[in-house]
């Protein structure tokens, strides 16, 4: 098995980590490593020019290696049989052997019968295919998935912000000022100027439409446009439908990894997401675009500050895309073996059937058995239990001594869900160890008893599960 995660995820490379880009900051770092470990290998001596090519760094000392992460990935394999793991223990083992967990999850992969991701990596084209997930084949099973139709919605539409635009413009400015100035060799370094020069001139005439249509509005309003004027929109500053190959090719180009200079992630992915949106928007010919609806946003105006008085901003204005049938992603997973679509609140299901367009064979719907009378929801503190509070000691016994009222009153069992495996071994440590003269685990075993799951036996217990439940039965 293995989890793919995103690098703010599992990077354990504390610089990149606190960069303002980690997937930008990673690739960078990588590829002054590798450049580095090559030059040491090949015994080259330096000129000035290496030197302006990643020689001062920055590097990481857990660059993608091909020799450390095949190691971890049989030290994950040969470990009891392919015990499962969280995402926790993957950073840990990482930093255990200093190899990166992302590109050692990612080399687990290749082998692995099991992946754990989240709904993005499946249904997000781009996702999909950065992380090397094959549809054909596979059986799927999305869990928790009562929000699936918005995520489909929201993979096939875009939004356009004039503010945007602007951003995106002055990263391309920065960008094409270290092109200019780098030594990369060859004719992608004009092609790649060329093309976001062109992608530069296309997005200004786009965002001054904007701003005429916008201007027609009234204050603090939208209006939904007709479809035939942003397809010629689109189609006057080269995004027609005939020309959606060619921006696949020139995001394929962007993208070269072997490229000694990289396009940063966030130029290519705010064309990626106009472009994949825009195959949607145009397949079938224009058969597919009553599936979306075409919203322009007025926003209220902000206001900057200043020492003496507050300066009045203009309003903005944002073009919306909005896909409305989850059915256009979601047909894309025909190809897999199975697809299992699995929640608690799914009901009514023909309604949901009828979103994703599409017929289930089998459907399970268990009754719940549990009466209201027998239910309490409610929140017990607004204390904030998120990973950067966890450390805090008082929480942790405040939590410890919640628990142990609560097993103190209910007469049965008590189910307790932690958010990991990492918190509950960080919660387990203190709670043997206070109060010092009665721990709470103390107390807690006088009341119940007590058990722990532990990661890597969940194999085991399933094993075992028949012959207890057989024991139980007989006895």
């Amino acid at each position: 098995m293995t989890i793919l995660s995103s690098r703010r995820q599992t990077c354990i490379n504390d610089e990149a980590l606190n960069s303002e880009n980690v997937d930008d900051e990673c690739l960078i770092r990588q590829q002054n490593t590798i450049l580095k470990k090559e030059r040491e290998q090949n015994m080259t001596t330096l000129d000035s020019s290496c030197t302006q090519k990643g020689e001062k760094g920055p590097f990481c000392n857990y660059a993608e290696d091909k020799y450390l992460v095949s190691s971890m990935y049989h030290q994950f394999r040969d470990i009891q049989n392919c015990v499962p793991f969280d995402i926790e223990e993957l950073v840990e083992y990482g930093k255990s052997c200093e190899v990166c967990p992302y590109y050692g999850a990612k080399e687990l992969h290749q082998s692995a019968k099991i992946v754990f991701c989240p709904y993005q990596y499946i249904l997000y084209p781009w996702f999909q295919s950065a992380m090397g997930i094959k549809i054909p084949g596979n059986i799927i099973v999305f869990d928790e998935a009562h929000n699936i139709e918005d995520i489909c919605r929201d993979v096939a539409s875009v939004s356009i912000h004039e503010d945007g635009i602007h951003k995106w413009q002055r990263q391309v400015d920065e960008f094409r000022e270290k092109l200019k100035k780098s030594y990369e060799k060859g004719k992608r370094k004009e092609v790649v100027d060329r093309i976001l020069g062109e992608y530069w001139i296309s997005f200004t005439k786009l965002k001054k439409w904007i701003q005429d249509q916008g201007l027609r509005l009234p204050i603090l309003t939208y209006t939904q446009l007709s479809e035939a004027e942003v397809v010629t929109k689109f189609e006057e500053i080269g995004f027609g439908e005939k020309t959606l190959d060619t921006h696949f090719a020139y995001i394929k180009i962007f993208k070269d990894n072997d490229a000694e200079v990289k396009v940063p992630s966030e130029i290519i992915s705010f064309v990626e997401r106009i472009v994949y949106t825009l195959r949607s928007y145009y397949v079938n010919g224009k058969d597919g675009i009553p599936d979306y609806g075409t919203v322009l946003i007025k926003h209220e105006p902000k206001f900057t500050p200043s020492k003496t008085k507050r300066t009045k901003v203009a309003f903005t204005y944002e073009l919306k895309l909005v896909c409305m049938n989850p059915g256009k992603t979601f047909k894309k997973l025909a190809p897999a073996h199975t697809i299992i679509v699995a929640s608690g609140t799914l009901s009514p299901i023909e309604s949901f059937k009828s979103e994703l367009g599409v017929s289930f064979q089998h459907i399970l719907s268990a009754r719940h058995v549990i009466g209201r009378d027998q239910i309490w929801g409610g929140i017990l503190t607004e204390k904030s239990f998120q990973k950067k509070e966890r450390d805090d000691e008082w929480l942790q016994d405040w939590l410890g001594s919640v628990i142990l009222s609560i097993c103190d009153i209910v007469p049965s069992g008590v189910l307790v869900f932690l958010p990991s495996y990492g918190y509950l071994r960080q919660l387990l440590y203190r709670w043997e160890l206070f109060p010092t003269e009665d721990t709470l685990m103390a107390k807690l075993r006088r009341i119940k008893q007590v058990f722990i799951e532990e990661t890597g036996r969940l194999i085991k217990i399933l094993i075992l599960l028949p012959n207890v439940l057989k024991l139980l039965l007989k006895n």
